[in-house]
């Protein structure tokens, strides 16, 4: 397992295979059916979505020095991250971490302004939606290959976790991408320590002989906007 150095990840647009009943649950049809107009609404935006999405990512395995709990602490490397007791707790048995960052790039989110501007306001928030369930599938494939990489060396690994969630402030986001090459996979921060593209997704994930994958524990957590906690749900 090599230290310091990224992992670059290309994925193809199909392999994220956004699924449009995922689309319909966002959308409040869970246990409805939907008429003919928003399945077919649903459906058209998939497929100008993967004619545009450009999904990539990569990863860097660092060496954790230590975790303080009861400050939610965790220093990496040179810096220290506020990351909450939340998180911390989960990453306390840690001999390292993975830094990932992923993105679907800008077509998805150009679409869904585009049909916003013009007036067609589900499918814009379709096109919203599905960029945001892509977005996660990606940063689904990251988690994967940190695992393959660590079952490889023996290692357990945790869930992933980001800044903006789980109480941990995303303008930490600034530390964490100081680790990588300036605009990586056309990546930038604006001021207020946002992604753009607005579809990206980055975090940490914890590694060593010692910790646990557990489910988010949501009930611990306050935000009740919180994608995870949707997606449990």
């Amino acid at each position: 397992m090599q230290l310091h150095t990224i992992t670059d990840i290309f994925l193809k647009p199909e392999q994220l295979n956004v699924q449009k009943q995922n689309i319909l649950n966002l959308l409040g049809y869970g246990h409805e059916t939907a008429d003919e107009h928003v399945n077919g609404i649903i459906e058209n935006c998939l497929a100008e979505s993967y004619k545009v999405l450009k999904p990539q990512g990569g990863f860097l395995i660092l060496r954790n020095n230590k975790v303080v709990l009861a400050e939610g602490k965790i220093f990496i490397e040179n810096q220290e991250f506020q990351i909450d007791k939340i998180i911390a707790s989960q990453l306390k048995q840690a001999e390292y971490v993975a830094l990932f960052v992923c993105t679907i790039g800008k077509g998805v989110e150009l679409l869904s302004k585009e049909f916003m501007d013009r007036g067609d306001l589900l499918e814009g928030y379709v096109f919203d939606l599905i960029g945001s369930e892509a977005a996660e599938t990606a940063a689904e494939f990251i988690h994967q290959s940190i695992k393959d990489t660590v079952t490889r060396e023996g290692l357990n690994m945790t869930n992933r976790f980001s800044p903006g969630y789980c109480n941990w402030s995303v303008k930490e986001q600034f530390k964490l991408f100081s680790f990588l090459p300036e605009g990586y996979c056309g990546i930038k921060l604006t001021a207020s320590a946002l992604m753009n593209p607005i579809k990206s997704v980055s975090g940490i994930v914890g590694i060593g002989e010692n910790v646990k994958f557990k489910p988010y524990t949501c009930s611990m957590c306050s935000d009740e906007n919180c994608i995870y906690r949707n997606r449990k749900k």
